[in-house]
C-alpha cells in the first residue's frame, strides 16, 4: 500500500491538468485509506460498518478514475497501443469490478436496513468476483504497455 500511494504521489505531478491531478489526489487518498485499512485489519480492529463501505466504494471508483486519466494520458501523448488497453481495462473494471461490487453492498444495505436475518447467497455475484481479477491483471498490462511505449518515446 505503501508503494502504491508513493507510486500516485510520483505521478500527479507528470501532467500539468486539473482533471488529471484531481484524480491522482483522489487516488492517493483512497490508497491511503486502503493503507489504514489494512493495518486496521492486520490488528484486527474493525472498521465501522459504514465507514468500511464507504472506503471500500470510494477507493474502487478511483481505480476506475485513475483508468480513465492513463487513458486520457495515453490519447493526449498520441500512444495508441497504450490507449487501447487502458480503455479495455477500464471498461473490464466497470463490468467486473464496479459494477458487482456495488450491486452486492447495496443487497447487503438492504436486507441491513430491513433487519433481515439471512445469509446471503452470492451466485452470479461471486462468479462475478471471480472474474474481477481478469481486469486487475489486465490493469497490470496496461501499465507494462504504458511503461513500454514511454521508454521508447
Amino acid at each position: 500500500m505503501l508503494l502504491i500511494a508513493w507510486g500516485l504521489k510520483e505521478l500527479a505531478p507528470i501532467w500539468d491538468e486539473p482533471n488529471y491531478r484531481r484524480t491522482m489526489s483522489l487516488c492517493f487518498v483512497a490508497s491511503l485509506m486502503a493503507l489504514l485499512q489494512s493495518v486496521l485489519d492486520h490488528l484486527i480492529l474493525p472498521w465501522p460498518p459504514g465507514l468500511g463501505l464507504v472506503s471500500t466504494l470510494f477507493c474502487l471508483v478511483c481505480i476506475y478514475s485513475y483508468c480513465a486519466a492513463m487513458r486520457t494520458f495515453c490519447w493526449l501523448g498520441q500512444f495508441d497501443e497504450a490507449e487501447r488497453s487502458w480503455a479495455l481495462s477500464q471498461r473490464l473494471f466497470l463490468v467486473l469490478n464496479l459494477l458487482p461490487s456495488i450491486a452486492m453492498n447495496l443487497v447487503g444495505l438492504l436486507l441491513f436496513l430491513s433487519g433481515a436475518r439471512s445469509s446471503l447467497d452470492l451466485g452470479i455475484f461471486g462468479t462475478a468476483l471471480l472474474a474481477s481479477v481478469v481486469s486487475l491483471i489486465h490493469i497490470l498490462m496496461s501499465i507494462s504497455r504504458m511503461r513500454r511505449v514511454l521508454l521508447l518515446a
